[in-house]
């Protein structure tokens, strides 16, 4: 494992993954405590009820509430810790679902 800056997340080159995981959870962690979560849970885009249909669809973005933006603020976050951490190749392999 790299050793990197402080505001840099640490490089996970492949070895030693239980160490790894506690470096990154820290550091995402300080970055923004709900971008754990976010990572723990996952992250679900707000909706609406659909007035037209029986279902629910996409919240217009302008309506979003202060935690909303929030919560998708704390999804990039952590979005971009971990392609950072793992670097180009592994990131080709991480699907995110939402």
């Amino acid at each position: 494992m790299e050793r990197n800056a402080v505001n840099q997340p640490p490089k996970f080159d492949g070895d030693d993954f239980p160490q790894w995981k506690i470096m990154i959870r820290n550091f995402i962690y300080t970055l923004d405590a709900k971008a754990w979560t976010i990572i723990q849970i996952g992250y679900k885009s707000p909706v609406v009820k659909s007035e037209s249909t029986s279902g629910v669809r996409l919240k217009s973005v302008d309506l979003w509430t202060v935690d909303e933006q929030a919560l998708c603020n704390a999804d990039y976050v952590a979005r971009n810790a971990l392609f950072t951490a793992l670097g180009f190749a592994p990131s080709c392999r991480i699907y995110f679902v939402g």
